[in-house]
């Protein structure tokens, strides 16, 4: 009968996950960093009207530009292939 090796090296899986399970609990605490439990308290200084839109419209200009670039390079790209279709067709 074969499998035998095979039934063995299953047999390792199991016993090596079930190792790894008991382990889990002991590290559980260790990893978790710091024991302190105080929550992250972060300091958010009020916005003005006005420089929430200037951020807002440097947002909107940073994205055009970059959906240019993008329209730029997918077009060099398509004509790029377009040729090479056409030159081997």
């Amino acid at each position: 009968m074969g499998g035998g090796g095979a039934m063995m090296s299953a047999i390792a899986s199991l016993k090596n996950n079930r190792n790894l399970l008991s382990k889990k609990g002991k590290l559980k605490n260790t990893l978790s960093g710091s024991k302190n439990k105080d929550k992250l308290v972060l300091k958010v200084s009020e916005t003005s009207p006005h420089q929430l839109k200037l951020i807002r419209e440097k947002v909107i200009q940073e994205n055009k530009r970059i959906r240019n670039k993008r329209l730029v390079a997918i077009s060099i790209i398509m004509a790029i292939v377009i040729a090479v279709f056409l030159y081997y067709v």
